[in-house]
């Protein structure tokens, strides 16, 4: 049989853990968005070498002259998804485009109306971990597990002034 006051302290360890959990897979998804990135993950090879499938991509939105050769920029395709590409070569002034290559060595030319913006982070591996929690499944099991833990802190207190 388990002492009151060891429950108590499972309880309470238990429910700081949830609370600390939930915070650790809330902050990278809501910190980048309050600065005004978007967030995306990685769903297949077409990225290059320096993106594996499964990354967590951050992207700065594009303003105006903000975009540089070599740096790696997305844009929306024909098909509506977005794409990662390093920027080879702007033509601002010619025709309004940029050459980009996907580090493969394949290059396109994209039109300026389709940059999204340039990537800042690359998380490898924690994207469809951060695309499950991203629905609202997720964010009802996340909310879920932060009620509990306040109430495993809860029952822990009155457990531990119980006993």
């Amino acid at each position: 049989m388990i002492k009151k006051g060891k429950t108590a302290t499972i309880l309470k360890t238990t429910g700081v853990f949830l609370l600390v959990f939930v915070l650790v897979l809330c902050v990278p998804l809501t910190v980048p968005r309050a600065m005004g990135w978007q967030i995306y993950a990685a769903i297949d090879f077409n990225y290059g070498p320096e993106v594996s499938e499964g990354s967590l991509i951050y992207v700065e939105q594009y303003v105006g002259e903000d975009l540089q050769v070599g740096d790696m920029v997305t844009y929306y395709s024909a098909g509506g998804g977005g794409v990662a590409l390093r920027l080879v070569e702007e033509n601002r002034f010619a025709d309004e485009k940029l050459d980009v290559t996907d580090g493969w060595g394949n290059s396109e030319t994209v039109d300026y109306v389709q940059v999204m913006g340039r990537v800042v982070v690359i998380i490898p591996c924690i994207g469809p971990l951060f695309s499950a929690v991203a629905t609202r499944t997720g964010a009802a099991i996340l909310g879920g597990m932060f009620i509990l833990g306040i109430v495993f802190i809860v029952l822990g207190e009155r457990k531990k002034k119980a006993a």
